[in-house]
C-alpha cells in the first residue's frame, strides 16, 4: 500500500496522550483513583515525556479545585517510580 503514516513512536505518543487525557478526566481525590492512575503511568514509563507534558497541559486547563488532585497524582508517581530511576522526577521538575 502506498499510504504514508506517522512514525510508530509518534503514533504511540498520540495514543498514550489521548488515553491519558481520558484517564485524567476521570481522576478524583480518592486514594484508589490516584494510586490506580499512578500505577498506570509507571507501567507506561517509556512514555514519561509524553505523560508529563500531557499532565502539565491538562493541569493548566483544569479548574482550580482539581489542580490539587493533579499534584497528588504527580507526588504518587514520583514516590513510587523511584525504583525505575529519576525520569519522572526529572520530567516533572522541568515542567513545574
Amino acid at each position: 500500500s502506498g499510504q504514508t503514516s506517522k512514525p510508530r513512536s509518534s503514533r504511540d505518543a498520540h495514543h498514550i496522550d489521548s488515553g491519558f487525557v481520558k484517564k485524567l478526566a476521570g481522576l478524583n481525590s480518592t486514594q484508589v483513583s490516584i494510586e490506580s492512575l499512578s500505577k498506570w503511568m509507571i507501567f507506561n514509563y517509556k512514555h514519561v515525556k509524553t505523560l508529563v507534558l500531557t499532565w502539565d497541559r491538562e493541569v493548566r486547563r483544569a479548574h482550580p479545585e482539581r489542580k490539587l488532585v493533579f499534584c497528588y497524582l504527580a507526588n504518587d508517581v514520583m514516590q513510587n517510580s523511584r525504583k525505575k530511576g529519576k525520569d519522572f522526577p526529572h520530567e516533572y521538575g522541568t515542567n513545574l
